[in-house]
C-alpha cells in the first residue's frame, strides 16, 4: 500500500488531522467485502498506512493522539439516544456492522471518538458523561441468553473483548476472527430487537491491534526485548521517567505522556503466554480512534 506524501504534508498542516485520517481509513483501507476473512486482511494496510505516519509524522503519536484521548470527553444525551458499549469494538468490526445494520433498515450515522489514556476500559470509564444522575444499566456477560426490560440508558457488553481475551488464552479456536464478529453482531441486533427506544449510539472504549506478522512494525528481537525489560511485558506501564525508558522513547518505541509509558504505533514484544495476538494498551490508531455508529429505526 502506498500512501502519497501529499497527503501527509496535508495532514501534517492540519490543527486537528483526525476527521481527514478517519475519512482515508474509512474509504481507501477499510472497505466492505463480503468474505470476512478477506475483509480482515485490509488489516495490513492498515498497518502499513500506520507505519507511514510513525515515521513521517512524529507528532501524531507523541503529542496529538494522547492529548486528545485525554482532554476529549465522552459527553451523551440519554434522552435523545441510548447507549450501547461494545467492549474492544474497533473500526474492523464497527465497518461491518453497519452494514448489517442499513441491510436490516436502520438509518444509520458513521464518526469517531476517542479511547481513554492508555487505551484500557477502566480509563475509558472515567470519561463517559450522562445527562441522567443515575442512568439504568445493564452489563451482557452472556452472549446467547440475556433478557432486556426494554428502557436501559446504557448497555455495556463484555463482547468483543471477552471472546479475544479467550483466543489469547486458547480457550477458543485461534484467529477466528468471523465467529468473534458474528458473536457481536448478534448480540447488537437482539438489543435493538428487544429495546424499545428509537435511537441509539453504539460505540467502544477501545480498539486493539494484532501483534502477528504482517499487522505490526518490524523491528530487531534485541531491540523489542529490551523494551520487553523496561515495560515488564505490558503495552503500558504507570510510571516515572527514567533513563531506561527515556532511551526507549527516543529510539521511538515508546510513548510517554502524562505519566505512562506506552507503546508506539504497532510496534509490539513478547508478552509471555502462548498467543497474545490481540494487544491494547499502547498509542496507535485502531487502539485509541473509536467508532461511533448513531442508529435510528
Amino acid at each position: 500500500m502506498k500512501v502519497k506524501n501529499e497527503f501527509v504534508k496535508w495532514l501534517i498542516e492540519k490543527e486537528n488531522p483526525f476527521p481527514s485520517i478517519f475519512s482515508y481509513m474509512m474509504n481507501e483501507i477499510w472497505t466492505y467485502k463480503e468474505d470476512i476473512k478477506e475483509y480482515y486482511k485490509q488489516g495490513q494496510d492498515m498497518n502499513s498506512f500506520e507505519r507511514v505516519l510513525n515515521d513521517s509524522y512524529y507528532e501524531l503519536y507523541t503529542e496529538l493522539l494522547p492529548r486528545y484521548c485525554v482532554g476529549t470527553d465522552f459527553e451523551i444525551n440519554l434522552d435523545e439516544k441510548k447507549l450501547i458499549m461494545m467492549d474492544s469494538m474497533s473500526f474492523r468490526e464497527a465497518v461491518l456492522l453497519q452494514k448489517k445494520l442499513e441491510e436490516e433498515g436502520f438509518q444509520t450515522r458513521f464518526s469517531h471518538g476517542f479511547s481513554s489514556i492508555p487505551s484500557d476500559t477502566q480509563y475509558f470509564k472515567s470519561k463517559i458523561s450522562y445527562n441522567k444522575e443515575n442512568p439504568k444499566k445493564m452489563k451482557i456477560n452472556n452472549s446467547e441468553q440475556f433478557m432486556l426490560e426494554g428502557d436501559e440508558d446504557v448497555i455495556w457488553s463484555v463482547y468483543p473483548d471477552s471472546r479475544l481475551e479467550n483466543i489469547q488464552e486458547g480457550r477458543t479456536v485461534l484467529g477466528n476472527t468471523k465467529d468473534t464478529y458474528r458473536e457481536m453482531e448478534n448480540i447488537v441486533m437482539n438489543i435493538l430487537k428487544q429495546h424499545e427506544n428509537d435511537r441509539f449510539l453504539i460505540s467502544s472504549d477501545h480498539g486493539y491491534t494484532k501483534s502477528t506478522g504482517g499487522y505490526q512494525f518490524r523491528a530487531n528481537k534485541d531491540d523489542l526485548r529490551r523494551v520487553r525489560e523496561v515495560m515488564s511485558g505490558s503495552r503500558y506501564k504507570e510510571t516515572e521517567m527514567n533513563d531506561n525508558i527515556g532511551k526507549m522513547v527516543d529510539a521511538g518505541f515508546l510513548v510517554y505522556f502524562n505519566g505512562y509509558a506506552m507503546a508506539r504505533g504497532r510496534y509490539t514484544w513478547p508478552i509471555g503466554g502462548k498467543y497474545n495476538v490481540y494487544q491494547h494498551g499502547g498509542v496507535s490508531l485502531m487502539e485509541c480512534l473509536t467508532p461511533k455508529i448513531e442508529v435510528m429505526r
